[in-house]
C-alpha cells in the first residue's frame, strides 16, 4: 500500500479496508479460437487451425486448407465476491454479464504448394469488469480523541469500478521447411483502454458533544495505449507427437493519452498528531497526459501426444519475465492542498495522481484431453491456470487494478464437424 493510500485509509478511520492492490490483468484471462479455446490454450504443440496465428505462427505452415477460418464469442456471465471487504461480515460483490468476441482470423496461402502461409487475426486479449459497492453504519469509539471522547455514530460507503479491455490485431508469416519443420512470425499491434473510479465517504459524529468529522475520497483515471510487440514459434511435427515453442517479446510503446483525477476533502480530523483537528480539501485533474502500458518477455512450450487413435493428450507451459514499477501516466507536481499551510508536506498532486504498474514474473500451466467420439464428434476437457503476477509497488500513487487473485479454469466441451464448417460449444 502506498503512503496515499495509507493516509486516505487512516482519513476514513480505517473502518473500510482497502481490497486489493495489484493487476487486473492476468494473462490468461481469455483464450482464442473454438478448439483452442475448449482445450484451454494447451495447443502451442498441436495447433493447425487459423488461432496459430496468435498461439504458434510456425504451425501456420502445418495448415492445409486456406478458407478456414475461426470466429468465436464467448458468453461470460462473472460474479466476484470480495469476502470482509467492507469489514468483518460484510462481502464486496460484483455480478456482469457481457459478450466477449474472441476472435476471428484466416490464412492465404503464397505459393501452390501451400509452404509459405500468411495468417491474421484480431483477438480480445483481455475483458475485465467489476462494480463492488458496500454500506457500513455503526457505534463505537472511532476516534478516541479530545475532540471525540467518547463513542461515536460512524456511517461509511465505499463504490469502486473497474474496466479493462485490450485488443490485439496480428498479421503472421511462416515457412514450412518440410514435412516435420515450420516456423513463423507475427506482428501484433495491441490497443489497450482501461478506467478507474473510487468513492469513498466516512462520517463521524459524537454521542456525547455532537462533534463532526468527515471525510471524501473520489479517484478515477482512464487511458488508451497503443503498442507493438511481435511473437515468433517454431512447430515439428514428429507424428504421433507434435511439438511447439514460442517466444513473445516486450512491447514497444507508440501512444497514449489519459486522464488522472483525485479529490480529498476532510473537515475536523487530526492528520498530523498534533492533538487539533484539520480540515482541508486536495484536488486536481489532469489530462493529455502520456500513457504507457509495458507487457513482459514471454516463453511457451507445448506438446501435443495422439496417445491413440481416438484420444489426444495436450501440455503447454507458458512463462511470464517480471516488470519493474514504472509510470503509466505521471501528472505534474502541484501544490493542491488548500487552504494553504494545512497539512504541509503531505504530498503533491503527483503523489496523489500519479499511475503505476508492475509485475512479478508468472508460469502458468494448461492441460487437455480430446477424444473422437465419432468421425464428426469430439469431446474435449481441459484445466489452466491463470495466477496473478502479484507485484507490489512501495511507492506513491494509484496502483494498476484492484484485483490480485489466481484463478484456474476448467473447460468441458466438444466440437461437431460437417462437411464445410465445426461448430464448436463448451463451458467454461
Amino acid at each position: 500500500m502506498t503512503r496515499i493510500q495509507r493516509t486516505a485509509a487512516m482519513i476514513a478511520m480505517v473502518l473500510l479496508p482497502c481490497t486489493t492492490l495489484a493487476q487486473d490483468h492476468n494473462y490468461w484471462n481469455n483464450q482464442f479460437g473454438s478448439r483452442s479455446a475448449l482445450m484451454g490454450g494447451a495447443v502451442v504443440g498441436g495447433v493447425r487451425d487459423t488461432s496459430a496465428v496468435f498461439y504458434n505462427p510456425g504451425a501456420l505452415g502445418f495448415i492445409d486448407n486456406q478458407s478456414l477460418s475461426v470466429s468465436a464469442n464467448a458468453l461470460r456471465v462473472e460474479r466476484s465476491v470480495i469476502e470482509n471487504g467492507a469489514g468483518d461480515g460484510r462481502d464486496l460483490d460484483s455480478d456482469t454479464l457481457s459478450v466477449v468476441p474472441l476472435l476471428i482470423s484466416g490464412i492465404t496461402f503464397l505459393n501452390d504448394s501451400g509452404s509459405d502461409v500468411l495468417g491474421y487475426g484480431i483477438l480480445t486479449r483481455n475483458s475485465y469488469q467489476l462494480e463492488i459497492s458496500e454500506r457500513r453504519d455503526v457505534v463505537g469509539n472511532i476516534l478516541n480523541s479530545g475532540t471525540f471522547p467518547g463513542e461515536e455514530n460512524y456511517i461509511g460507503q465505499i463504490s469502486a469500478d473497474t474496466k479493462l479491455d485490450e485488443y490485439w490485431g496480428g498479421v503472421g508469416y511462416s515457412h514450412r521447411f518440410n514435412e516435420q519443420i515450420s516456423a513463423g512470425l507475427t506482428t501484433f499491434v495491441a490497443v489497450r483502454s482501461q478506467s478507474f473510479n473510487e468513492q469513498t465517504f466516512a462520517r463521524v459524529i459524537s454521542t456525547d458533544t455532537f462533534a463532526a468529522s468527515t471525510s471524501n475520497l473520489s479517484s478515477n483515471y482512464d487511458f488508451y495505449n497503443v503498442r507493438l510487440l511481435w511473437k515468433g514459434g517454431v512447430s515439428v511435427d514428429c507424428n504421433p507427437v507434435k511439438i511447439g515453442l514460442t517466444v513473445t517479446t516486450p512491447s514497444i510503446d507508440l501512444f497514449g493519452d489519459g486522464t488522472s483525477a483525485g479529490d480529498l476533502t476532510v473537515t475536523n480530523v487530526d492528520i498530523d498528531g498534533d492533538g487539533l483537528p484539520d480540515t482541508f480539501v486536495a484536488d486536481d485533474r489532469q489530462d493529455d497526459l502520456d500513457a504507457e502500458i509495458r507487457s513482459p518477455l514471454s516463453i511457451a512450450a507445448g506438446l501435443d501426444w495422439q496417445i491413440t487413435d481416438q484420444t489426444v493428450i495436450a501440455v503447454t507451459g507458458e512463462w511470464f519475465t517480471a516488470l519493474g514499477a514504472y509510470d503509466v501516466m505521471t501528472p505534474e507536481a502541484r501544490d493542491f492542498i488548500r487552504p494553504p499551510g494545512v497539512a504541509t508536506g503531505l504530498f503533491n498532486s503527483q503523489d496523489f495522481l500519479t499511475v503505476l504498474d508492475a509485475a512479478d514474473d508468472v508460469f502458468n500451466v494448461a492441460l487437455a484431453v480430446e477424444h473422437s467420439f465419432t468421425e464428426t464428434l469430439k469431446g474435449i476437457l481441459s484445466f489452466r491456470t491463470d495466477y496473478s503476477n502479484g507485484a507490489s509497488i512501495a511507492e506513491q500513487g494509484k496502483d494498476l487494478g484492484i484485483t490480485d487473485w489466481n484463478v484456474y479454469h476448467v473447460t468441458v466441451g466438444g466440437t461437431y464437424r460437417r462437411e464445410r464448417s465445426e461448430l464448436a460449444l463448451g463451458l467454461v
